[in-house]
């Protein structure tokens, strides 16, 4: 019995210093990870948020083209209703 216990003792205790040295060499490496990741996700954030900008503009700018192009057309409307009644149709 005594022999059973002392087995059960060293098998848990080599599983408890293999997880520790394992964990105790595998924390640089996992640091290095999470610092990687901040660092790709601040550069692909500032990708997203320069193309959400330009986005912007271009939509401000289509807008702004949009409103010329209705400016445009009423005028030209008001330029064919003044033709029209000029020669009395």
């Amino acid at each position: 019995m005594d022999s059973v216990f002392l087995l059960l003792a060293i098998a848990a205790a080599s599983l408890i210093i293999g997880i520790l040295m394992t964990w105790l060499l595998m924390r640089d490496r996992i640091d290095a990870a999470v610092e990687r990741a901040k660092i790709e996700g601040t550069a692909e954030r500032a990708t997203v948020n320069e193309r959400l900008r330009a986005m912007e503009a271009e939509r401000l700018q289509f807008n702004r083209d949009q409103e010329a192009l209705k400016t445009q057309g009423s005028e030209w409307r008001n330029a064919l209703d003044l033709a029209r009644d000029e020669r009395g149709w």
